[in-house]
């Protein structure tokens, strides 16, 4: 039974809410690092650093002077929280039961199964050496192999990511952006180290695989369950398990364009309040909202994935920009602008350090005819200049193809 119909800006506005992006910033230092963490479900994390790490701009966008020192204390000296994934991700420490169900299939997959009976014996020379060593990172490994032979370090480099997927081994700290792991027992405490039943798992998994976005169709959520559980999952089982879900009362449908969207019955009241044109108390932002200062987004912002999500958001794969088809879902570190609760456009850039240099290689904004030339570059202005800060530049530099107008005019407000 549907309880009631919402509006796409409804909408919209809860996903971004209950991911921390909307109305502002509602987290400040380490506890609302935890909290930021906790709300976006799946931080992931990238080793490319063209202006910032990835994980690190998901962060900044959602938390209020975010120090990246605070990541670092809450996954390596606290060790409240872990990574993992083929995607590698940060998930909370309590969680690690659950995602032990998709290690162990993992494990399991046909690929490793077949590397397996090939390489058994580098796979337990390899974590021998983890174990008598305590722990060591894949160019260590390296080091222990002597060898240059390309198969040869092809093959223990494959039997760390084994032991890694399969949760043997976890990441224990980073030496710059380099893991460095540990027998699974060096990194979690006997309280989070177990495995939960595959019944638990699973309803575990159904849950975060709402939470994941706040909001979700049918296939959106039957495709997160099934990445998460690692099996697939078909349209049968996925009703089945949503009307289950629904029957205990854990799942609220409401309408959207028409169609039944599910929500986490815990979280009904803040869609409520938003119905009701109210900002739930505990998302009002610490400083400016996103409508005083635009948000710079991650370039790998996990809501702009799923193309369901990206459909509220008004967003075409393609847009037409002076005869140019332009790729919207981006190109790889392309920075998604977030204004109030819509996605305006996004730019490229790279920073230089060497010169203390912020370099927007490419900008692009949509839809300039709804708003005022001044007032796009008043909620602009703010947020690249708070982008500058957070990286340590001192200069910013528009692209050429910005018209010298507008680019002196922003270039004055920054």
């Amino acid at each position: 039974m549907t309880r009631f119909s919402i509006q796409t800006q409804i909408a919209r506005r809860f996903i971004l809410g209950y991911q921390g992006l909307w109305p502002g910033r509602r987290w400040s230092g380490k506890e609302g690092v935890a909290q930021a963490l906790r709300a976006a479900q799946c931080v992931q994390i990238d080793t490319v650093r063209k202006l910032a790490y990835n994980h690190e701009l998901a962060l900044w966008s959602r938390v209020h002077a975010y120090n990246p020192a605070d990541l670092q204390d809450l996954l390596y000296q606290e060790r409240r929280f872990f990574d993992y994934g083929g995607k590698l991700c940060i998930y909370p420490i309590e969680e690690l039961p659950f995602w032990r169900l998709p290690m162990q299939r993992r494990k399991k997959s046909p690929r490793w199964q077949s590397f397996l009976r090939k390489h058994a014996k580098t796979v337990e020379r390899v974590y021998h050496i983890v174990q008598r060593e305590g722990s060591i990172s894949q160019s260590m490994l390296m080091n222990h192999l002597g060898s240059q032979d390309y198969n040869l370090r092809k093959n223990w480099a494959l039997a760390l990511a084994f032991l890694t997927q399969s949760g043997f081994l976890m990441t224990h700290h980073r030496e710059g952006s380099e893991r460095v792991y540990a027998p699974r027992d060096r990194v979690v405490a006997p309280l989070y180290n177990y495995e939960a039943s595959l019944a638990e798992a699973e309803d575990f998994f159904a849950r975060k695989a709402v939470r994941t976005f706040g909001l979700v169709n049918e296939a959106l959520w039957r495709t997160t369950w099934s990445r998460y559980i690692e099996r697939p999952v078909d349209e049968a089982e996925s009703r089945a398990r949503l009307g289950h879900m629904l029957e205990a009362g854990e799942l609220v449908s409401v309408e959207l364009n028409g169609s039944p969207w599910y929500v986490l019955q815990e979280d009904l009241p803040l869609l409520e309040e938003l119905q009701r044109g109210a900002i739930p108390s505990g998302w009002q932002a610490l400083a400016s909202t996103t409508l005083d200062e635009a948000n710079i987004l991650a370039p790998l912002e996990q809501l702009l994935t799923s193309p369901d999500i990206v459909r509220l958001f008004e967003l075409e794969e393609y847009v037409s920009h002076q005869g140019q088809l332009l790729p919207h879902r981006w190109n790889y570190y392309t920075l998604p602008i977030l204004y109030d609760d819509r996605v305006i456009g996004y730019f490229d850039s790279q920073s230089q350090l060497e010169n203390q240099t912020l370099e927007i290689e490419s900008f692009w904004i949509e839809d300039l005819s709804s708003r005022s030339r001044e007032r796009t570059l008043a909620i602009l202005a703010p947020a690249i200049r708070r982008l500058a800060q957070f990286i340590q530049v001192e200069r910013v530099v528009l692209p050429s193809a910005v018209s010298v107008e507008y680019r002196e005019e922003l270039m004055r407000l920054i």
